[in-house]
């Protein structure tokens, strides 16, 4: 995939509505590092997009978090990222024991996390509920040209990383 961002420019992200949790409607990156604002954007509002690069790129199925019976004020809805070959979790934060990623998103609101696992982007647009169009097309509608070459950036980086890391 053909990439205009040189690696270690900064890219300006402006979203129409603000983050989960640090609030922000502005974001600065340095595609492919991952600091707190690739953490916010990809954990807190925009991790559909990256777990479907991630998808596209491996066939990986998508595995969704979601708040089992949240309460009234909870306002997490979902995160979703890619389930590797040896089980593991893999989102913005690198794989790890999905597990212990239950456990985190738990703790951080105060509910019990429930997944579901789709094999396809199909799946994921069933599951969030009123998505239509072409999966192959969706999650790429919401994203502008330097959007997805960050995306990319992110996605390749992620991969290589993992591929360098034996197995937990």
């Amino acid at each position: 995939m053909s990439v205009s961002i040189p690696p270690g420019a900064t890219v300006t992200i402006r979203l129409g509505s603000p983050t989960g949790r640090l609030r922000l409607t502005e974001l600065r990156l340095r595609p492919p590092e991952v600091d707190e604002h690739a953490v916010e954007l990809f954990t807190r509002h925009s991790c559909r997009l990256l777990a479907c690069a991630l998808q596209e790129r491996t066939g990986w199925p998508l595995t969704i978090l979601y708040p089992h019976h949240a309460p009234p004020g909870c306002t997490w809805r979902y995160h979703v990222g890619v389930r590797t070959p040896d089980g593991r979790f893999l989102d913005i934060n690198g794989a790890a024991d999905l597990a212990d990623v239950e456990r985190a998103w738990s703790a951080m609101y105060g509910v019990r996390v429930a997944t579901h696992t789709v094999s396809v982007i199909e799946g994921l647009m069933a599951f969030l509920g009123g998505q239509t169009g072409d999966p192959a097309a969706w999650w790429r509608d919401d994203c502008g040209g330097h959007t997805l070459d960050m995306l990319d950036m992110y996605a390749d980086a992620l991969l290589a990383r993992r591929l360098t890391l034996a197995p937990a």
